[in-house]
């Protein structure tokens, strides 16, 4: 009999990505079955499942790796340091939304190869992602990310706090921080998912540059996209501006032989 074989997902996280994913599976708009949550706080964790029609079981990180078929993180890059590990010890595979928590870890990759495990990375704002992966292949020299960024939404991030940035003094835009996306995603570990997507993407021989712009008087994130070929030339510039929360949701299919995955991506907007 072929009938199919419904995944069962389980969610590490549920702050505002974790429960719009949550929310999803729970609607049926992804062909998959949510079977646990787990977080931190156990109490917000409780009142997230309660509002859901299928009352997902709340559980530990250990139980939440053993209950499900694909775990997603969308916790913190920290969190990474215990849920990867976790995750392989039971052979799962990984959606992992704090992409930059993955920069520097190319052993998890090794690891993952050996296991047989996919780590899956969402596209988020970048739109063909898969394009720049492949250009990168012998055509790139390199990549710069522009992250224009609203004041608001600077405040309280780990590298204004820790550079004491006047973001006050502020009358027009003004470049914060510039280094590789690595240097980013420490900079800003809540916000760099993008940067970090596109290093994994293209080839390491290829820099990759972000530039972080404050805005004054701007609502929305927005960022830009150029590269360099080795012709000289840049042929190609991408605006997007992501939304608050990422709309790039996975849908699955298991069958009895295989596990097919498609990202369908968010426009931005």
């Amino acid at each position: 009999m072929n009938a199919a074989i419904r995944l069962r997902v389980g969610i590490l996280g549920v702050g505002s990505i974790g429960r719009t994913l949550a929310a999803a599976l729970d609607a049926k708009r992804i062909d998959a079955d949510l079977v646990a949550i787990a977080d931190q706080d156990e109490q917000r964790a409780e009142s997230v499942a309660a509002a859901l029609t299928t009352r997902p079981r709340v559980v530990s990180l250990h139980e939440l790796v053993q209950r499900a078929d694909l775990v997603v993180e969308a916790a913190s890059q920290n969190a990474l340091l215990d849920f990867v590990p976790k995750a392989f010890a039971a052979g799962r595979d990984m959606l992992i939304m704090s992409v930059g928590g993955l920069l520097g870890h190319e052993d998890w990759f090794r690891q993952a190869s050996e296991k047989g495990c996919r780590i899956y990375v969402p596209s988020g704002a970048i739109a063909g992602l898969d394009g720049i992966k492949s250009a990168s292949m012998g055509y790139l020299q390199s990549a710069v990310l522009t992250s224009r960024k609203p004041i608001a939404a600077l405040r309280g991030t780990k590298y204004v706090v820790d550079n004491n940035v006047p973001l006050d003094t502020f009358h027009e835009e003004t470049v914060i921080f510039e280094g590789t996306a690595e240097e980013a995603a420490r900079a800003f570990p809540t916000t760099s998912n993008v940067a970090a997507s596109l290093r994994l993407a293209v080839d390491r021989t290829v820099p990759v540059c972000v530039r972080v712009v404050a805005v004054p008087g701007e609502a929305r994130m927005c960022m830009r996209f150029a590269y360099r070929e080795s012709s000289g030339v840049c042929p190609w510039m991408w605006r997007t501006s992501p939304r608050k929360i990422i709309r790039a949701l996975p849908s699955w299919r298991l069958s009895r032989r295989s596990l097919r995955w498609r990202i369908l991506r968010g426009r931005c907007g």
